[in-house]
């Protein structure tokens, strides 16, 4: 696996390097989402209808899957 870096901007802003654009398909005004776990981020290409289902359920499974009890028995999975 290749290691491709980026370089953060003043204001927090990264460009995606082109290997990496190619590899997903991404064209400019492509919408991306960050998925973060245990301390490491993943990047997708997602369509509109994406991004609203996931919205739509967001709140609902925060509450759902993220209660102390679901942490305590299922956190060191």
């Amino acid at each position: 696996m290749a290691v491709i870096t980026s370089r953060l901007t003043s204001k927090g802003q990264a460009t995606i390097p082109k290997a990496i654009r190619e590899e997903l398909g991404l064209r400019s005004g492509d919408r991306v989402s960050f998925h973060i776990h245990l301390g490491r981020v993943e990047i997708k290409r997602i369509s509109p209808i994406d991004l609203e289902f996931a919205r739509a359920q967001e709140s609902g499974l925060a509450e759902e899957w993220l209660a102390a009890e679901d942490e305590a028995a299922y956190g060191d999975l």
